[in-house]
């Protein structure tokens, strides 16, 4: 495929590892994103993120993964590209134009179609790693409704190719990078080798931060400063997680005690935590109508 063929339009995402941009194909007039990253970076990781796509969408269930389908990667002038289908916003940016609050109903909706997401990726024997809301998307027109997940720049696999149950705990280069996030792991600050719960904590973490509109160690942190991290990092290794839940539903407490309790290696009861939060939403009287905070703002901004 010939990337000269797409016309870039206007940046719509990005960050330290790559910038993303809405295009166009120009034979067909149909929209795309395309995310590009300088061959000359020194953390390369694209055109392995490529790869990942790639073994995923091999799969059956892909279709209805919650994972964007890559349409075209390669090399190009001095950048790696990704093609992939359009998505619509990120729930990083809706967040911030519902006055960064979501309601317990959204919520739910959102992590029960991430613990899908997240068991499917887990299945096909990766990791995320770096989940965040600017990583989670809703779909465009009649996909509105669904949550997607991109990014899998630091993704690892963990599961070796002919050995379905041999973990490969070899983190690769760029996972020596310190974990800054507010919704990294624990175990992600501290230098343990990760696993499929990492993955499950930072879930629990966004939900926490979408009901609340924060996390407790959030104001205390500057990834400029190194006392600021180790702060931040004090602070949610030492939070019990009866004070993280606390005036929030039960639900999400016996969640976090869930998934602290699983080793590496452990297969992980998704359906198990699905039941906990569905059992939630049926408590609350909830409908699933496909309505979200959002869908309530006039004039959506990007």
């Amino acid at each position: 495929m010939n990337i000269r063929q797409y016309k870039l339009v206007k940046r719509i995402g990005g960050g330290r590892f790559g910038e993303i941009f809405c295009c166009i194909e120009t034979e067909t007039n149909l929209k795309y994103a395309i995310k590009l990253e300088p061959r000359k970076a020194k953390h390369q990781q694209l055109l392995l993120e490529a790869k990942i796509y790639e073994e995923l969408q091999c799969e059956e269930q892909f279709i209805q993964s919650g994972i964007p389908k890559m349409i075209s990667y390669g090399e190009e002038g001095d950048f790696n590209f990704i093609i992939f289908d359009l998505l619509g916003y990120s729930l990083d940016n809706l967040f911030n134009q519902c006055n960064k609050k979501f309601s317990l109903k959204t919520v739910l909706v959102i992590a029960d179609q991430m613990l899908l997401i997240l068991e499917f990726i887990h299945s096909r024997g990766f990791l995320h790693l770096n989940l965040k809301p600017s990583d989670i998307m809703i779909g465009c027109l009649e996909n509105a409704h669904k949550i997607y997940l991109i990014d899998f720049g630091l993704a690892l696999k963990y599961i070796e190719v002919q050995q379905q149950n041999k973990f490969n705990e070899q983190q690769p280069s760029f996972e020596k990078l310190r974990r800054t996030s507010i919704f990294s792991s624990v175990d992600s600050h501290i230098g343990k080798v990760q696993g499929r719960r990492d993955d499950l904590e930072s879930l629990g973490y966004i939900m926490i931060y979408f009901l609340r509109g924060s996390l407790p160690w959030q104001s205390t942190y500057n990834d400029k400063l190194n006392h600021e991290y180790d702060k931040m990092v004090y602070l949610k290794s030492s939070m019990t997680i009866v004070t993280l839940c606390n005036d929030l539903p039960e639900e999400f407490q016996k969640y976090f005690t869930q998934i602290k309790k699983i080793n590496f290696n452990e297969k992980l009861g998704y359906r198990l935590l699905r039941q906990l939060l569905q059992g939630l939403f049926q408590k609350m009287d909830f409908k699933q109508d496909n309505i979200y905070d959002w869908n309530n703002i006039q004039n959506l901004q990007n």
